[in-house]
């Protein structure tokens, strides 16, 4: 049977395939490769097997070896690749390095931030919980190079702003306290807002309300307690630095200035404003204390408590001052341990570039160390402003007033700008009281027509509507009685009696014209009760003393005036009038001294208030002045020159800000005052 099966194939094809079987075990790679049991063999047996490609030299194979390692991933311990021959190979564990450290030179900004380290300064931030927001600015620019233990940060809310903590000031004031007084609404508000996830900068208020905003009055327990806190966290720094959001330091004059004071001493710097009896640094252009000024006040000789106990006191401390008067309850707690307010200005200012007074007497070759009342654009500008001048200069100068003005002022002045306030405050010259007076009367007069005519038009459309409804309910009940009686018995008994029929109808004429009468006369006297009340509420609407010299002799404001002007003022008025024009005008009793000065004037002077282009011709002729500012008939003259900022016109489009500079007076000016060397005196 099986030799039936492969009767049928070929016996030379059996052979073949025999063949070919043997060929392939006997050419098998064990017989063709040696067993290689070390590197060594494997190198001899490649140079001997290829001798004309000396490639695989001692170098490459080590190389091939040390592949492995790249491929494989560092593992904590080394191990072993398997592979399929006894060649066992290593994979090397990655060396893990730290990034290289930068030995080259450290720009001024790095170290600016060192020498503030080592003077052991510390800078503490004040700030609400809608304005964290607005420290970014600072974190990404001046704090950049900052370690947190150079920086302390204050609101009304615990948090965080990039790598820094933000500490809740109030957090010690007493919990009834803060549950139930109405000045801590807007921080119950804050924590609400939090613990329910919503937006706290909804909460955010607006700025025109000024001491009437919530946070406003919250702020002035953050002072002290901001105080407190800070001594507790760094009791050894020398000097403590209190700025706000929207203030900017520039710590190179920051350092020089300490370096030349003494921390030993109890010292409270900052720009001085007098309040009443008390003589305070304002908060937001900067405060700073020393180390003994702290010890002074916070201290463990000290009793506890010191900010708890200014709670309770703070209303009724800032009820005759103004909302937000923290800092005033600072100066009065210093005082009370005896230290002083000492008097930096201008080092430390509440102003900034655009606003910065410049010019002879002014600001100029002093160094600058703060600014306040800046946006976080002009945060930047600032700081990049620091950044070129490093470049160009590349040493620690003190920057000065006036390297601010030519980068940030000069470029934008010109002869004059419209809706733009330079903030003026010099010399006025304003309208002639008595011309102002007869104006503001003749507007209060057509104010008053109008209102009159407005009322008499109301109360004829009221006439009108009272009429219509009358016909309309005559004619509804001439249809009731009408039902009751034929039309031929109505006929008749209208021609039997006319005049019956006459009495019949509503006397509605004689009444009307009665009631009319009557109330006509009655508004004559509301009339004029009004004019008064009016002229009563409208202070706008008094007159505006005109403020033509400084020095004045404040003994003439006393003086009553019974010139011959006055009678002529009663004597010109129509007799004839109705009540409500004969009220008596309140007569500017200062005319007779004001005509006076104006005797004393120039022709120019006297006519600067009338347009932009006078009171230009006003400055023109002062020695002493380098801009003007017109508006509402009034012109301001200044002997400084500063650049302010937009002013929008009034609602009703009268009032228009228009400002003007002497350009060649300024430039020459500064050519001829460069500064040598900073004033720090």
């Amino acid at each position: 049977m099986l030799f039936s099966i492969f009767r049928g194939i070929p016996l030379n094809l059996v052979f073949l395939l025999c063949f070919i079987l043997f060929l392939l075990f006997h050419r098998r790679a064990s017989n063709i490769l040696p067993a290689i049991d070390d590197t060594h063999e494997l190198t001899s047996y490649l140079k001997n097997k290829f001798p004309a490609k000396n490639n695989y030299t001692s170098a490459n194979v080590q190389k091939v070896q040390k592949l492995p390692g790249l491929l494989c991933p560092p593992p904590p311990k080394p191990t072993i690749c398997p592979t399929p021959k006894p060649i066992q190979l290593e994979c090397p564990i990655a060396a893990m390095q730290d990034a290289p450290i930068i030995t080259g030179p450290k720009s001024i900004e790095q170290k600016t931030a060192i020498d503030l380290r080592d003077q052991g300064i510390v800078v503490i931030f004040k700030t609400g919980a809608q304005e964290v927001s607005q420290l970014a600015i600072h974190v990404g620019t001046t704090l950049r190079y900052f370690e947190e233990a150079d920086i302390l940060f204050f609101s009304d809310l615990q948090g965080t702003i990039g790598p820094y903590v933000i500490n809740d000031a109030l957090r010690h004031v007493d919990q009834k306290f803060r549950e139930t007084h109405a000045d801590f609404k807007i921080y119950r508000d804050i924590h609400r807002y939090q613990s329910t996830g919503q937006d706290i900068t909804e909460l955010k208020e607006d700025t025109k309300k000024g001491d009437g905003r919530e946070g406003w009055r919250l702020d002035k327990y953050k002072f002290i307690h901001m105080v407190e806190q800070t001594f507790i966290a760094r009791p050894s720094s020398r000097w403590y630095v209190f700025i706000e959001t929207d203030s900017y330091v520039v710590w190179p004059n920051l350092i020089q200035w300490l370096r030349k004071l003494d921390s030993t001493k109890p010292l409270y710097l900052g720009a001085g404003v007098l309040m009443g009896p008390t003589y305070f640094a304002h908060g937001g252009s900067g405060y700073i204390l020393s180390n003994a000024a702290m010890n002074r006040l916070m201290g463990p000789e000290q009793p506890r408590g010191l900010a708890a106990s200014w709670d309770a006191k703070m209303d009724g401390e800032c009820r005759s001052l103004l909302a937000g008067c923290g800092d005033v309850a600072l100066a009065k707690a210093l005082k009370e341990q005896g230290v002083k307010l000492t008097q930096a200005h201008p080092l430390i200012n509440g102003y900034k570039p655009s606003t910065f007074t410049y010019g002879p007497n002014d600001h100029w070759c002093q160094p600058v160390v703060t600014m306040h009342h800046l946006y976080p654009h002009e945060i930047s500008s600032v700081w990049r402003f620091e950044r070129q001048r490093e470049l160009i200069l590349n040493d620690l100068n003190a920057t000065t007033f006036s390297e601010l003005f030519f980068h940030f002022v000069e470029p934008h002045i010109t002869a004059s700008r419209d809706n733009w306030d330079n903030i003026s405050d010099g010399l006025t010259y304003q309208e002639p009281p008595e011309l102002r007076e007869a104006a503001m009367e003749k507007e209060k007069e057509e104010r008053l027509a109008a209102e009159k005519k407005a009322e008499e038009e109301k109360k004829a459309e009221a006439k009108k509507v009272e009429d219509k409804k009358a016909a309309e309910q005559k004619t509804l009940e001439e249809k009731k009685s009408g039902g009751a009686k034929s039309g031929k018995e109505t006929t008749e008994s209208k021609k039997e009696n006319p005049t019956k029929q006459i009495d019949k109808k509503p006397p509605t004429n004689p009444k009307k014209e009665e009631t009319t009468a009557h109330v006509s006369s009655d508004d004559s006297s509301k009339d004029e009760a009004k004019a008064e009340d009016t002229k009563d509420r409208a202070p706008h609407l008094k007159p505006l003393h005109m403020k033509i010299d400084p020095n004045r002799n404040p003994a003439d404001d006393n003086d009553e005036d019974n010139s011959p002007a006055d009678e002529k003022v009663k004597d010109d008025k129509p007799k004839s009038a109705p009540p409500r024009v004969q009220a008596k005008p309140k007569v500017n009793k200062h005319t007779k001294r004001d005509n006076a000065k104006r005797e004393n004037m120039s022709d120019i002077e006297k006519e600067a208030y009338k347009s932009f282009e006078n009171c230009g011709e006003a400055c023109k002729e002062n020695p002493d002045c380098f801009q003007w500012v017109w508006y509402d008939k009034t012109c301001r003259l200044q002997t400084s020159f500063r650049l302010g900022a937009f002013k929008a016109p009034s609602d009703d489009g009268k009032v228009v800000y228009k400002s003007g500079w002497m350009v060649d007076k300024i430039n020459e000016w500064t050519a001829e005052n460069t500064c040598k060397e900073p004033q720090w005196d």
